[in-house]
């Protein structure tokens, strides 16, 4: 008779939060080495182009947890710029 795993929500949550935080030291780790290849190739907008992709998908999912919206995340990014 198979047995099935029930996790409690608090579980099943400790364990997304737990690979997002994996997930985030990947991004990173991966940021640095896009960061070298761009260095490589300074005149390339492609890795710039990049990194707007990226930046939009974060700006997606921050906007999404913290109930702001992409204005305002794009406004404290600009204060944080400066």
């Amino acid at each position: 008779m198979a047995t099935t795993n029930k996790k409690t929500a608090m579980q099943t949550y400790e364990d997304r939060a737990q690979d997002i935080g994996a997930l985030m030291t990947w991004l990173q780790d991966e940021l640095e080495v896009h960061e070298a290849k761009a260095k490589a190739d300074p005149q390339n907008y492609g890795y710039a182009g990049d990194l707007g992709n990226v930046k939009a998908k974060l700006t997606e999912i921050l906007a999404f947890l913290s109930n702001n919206d992409d204005r305002a995340i794009a406004e404290a990014l600009a204060d944080l710029r400066n």
